[in-house]
């Protein structure tokens, strides 16, 4: 299935016929997958992510039978290729359940600590204890004074970001710290995003605002410039649902006599589609199917949301 999956991802749209191939094909491996050997699990699950084939079936065996017969790393791995294709289901949950109870975690470097976290968070897996514990575990074998790779710790933050972690003084200077090393660090347009996205998050609650004012300036300042960022990056494609629908809101705002402002940018990779100018003004999301780059809605965001409003 694997050179498949290459061959499809290559040739886009106009391989219909190749992709039902490959469906096929995956329905004929989760209806054989006792009779294969284990160690390939992985590949099908990473072969349909490149080919973005939700195959629904096919995970929901691979997760039964990963569970007990693979080492973690593995089973990180068969997370990432289902957080490609935004494919939540309850036989990977129950996989990600019995990972935590049986404390696989404990036997993972930090790398894969992070891409755990972030794999997990995208498919809505995430407590608020399991992220917790994740944390904790990649403090304890992480170098304190020693930054993680730009990688592992864009990674990282990532998943926090989308777990909607509510921060601690100790954890969230460590990772300040981290940042300050890695501040002339290059970074992918894609990093800076994840970053960026991170440190409004941490800020967007008072509880850590009022931690980082107690920082040292030098970690402010490297907070700051994620936030600030460049004005060079490139701006992402959106699709043609995105502009219809931002083009209707526009005419019925203007056929009201409603002033608006366009593309409101806030920096590389995080704008408005729309703002409402007056005394309070209103910044306005317009995402058609690329509202999947925003973290899931979690119960652990609406209690944060209803605390720091209460």
């Amino acid at each position: 299935a694997a050179p498949m999956a290459r061959r499809l991802a290559a040739a886009g749209a106009s391989s219909g016929e190749a992709f039902r191939q490959l469906e096929q094909i995956g329905d004929q491996l989760a209806a054989s997958l006792s009779s294969l050997p284990t160690s390939s699990l992985v590949p099908m699950l990473h072969a349909c992510a490149v080919a973005g084939l939700p195959h629904a079936t096919l995970f929901a065996a691979a997760a039964q039978d990963l569970s007990g017969h693979l080492g973690p790393l593995p089973i990180v791995e068969a997370f990432e290729a289902s957080a490609a294709l935004r494919l939540s289901i309850p036989e990977l949950q129950a996989l990600f359940n019995t990972f935590m109870d049986e404390g696989l975690e404990r036997r993972l470097p930090g790398t894969s600590l992070a891409r755990l976290v972030a794999a997990a968070a995208r498919l809505g897996f995430m407590k608020g204890e399991h992220t917790q514990r994740l944390l904790d575990r990649f403090l304890t074998i992480a170098s304190p004074m020693r930054a993680p790779s730009v990688e592992t710790l864009t990674t990282l933050c990532h998943g926090l970001y989308l777990s909607s972690w509510s921060p601690g003084g100790h954890e969230l200077w460590q990772i300040a710290l981290w940042l300050s090393v890695l501040d002339q660090t290059h970074k992918t347009h894609p990093q800076s995003i994840a970053l960026r996205n991170f440190a409004l998050s941490v800020l967007s609650c008072p509880q850590s605002q009022e931690i980082v004012d107690g920082f040292q300036p030098h970690l402010q300042l490297s907070i700051a410039k994620i936030l600030r960022g460049g004005q060079s990056a490139p701006r992402i494609p959106m699709s043609d649902t995105t502009l219809k629908f931002r083009h209707e809101v526009s005419e019925v705002l203007r056929r009201a006599g409603c002033p608006y402002d366009l593309d409101f940018n806030l920096g590389p990779g995080l704008s408005v589609e729309l703002t409402l100018p007056g005394p309070i003004g209103t910044l306005w999301l317009l995402d058609g199917p690329e509202a999947f780059h925003h973290p899931f809605f979690s119960r652990a965001a609406q209690e944060r949301s209803s605390s720091s409003s209460g």
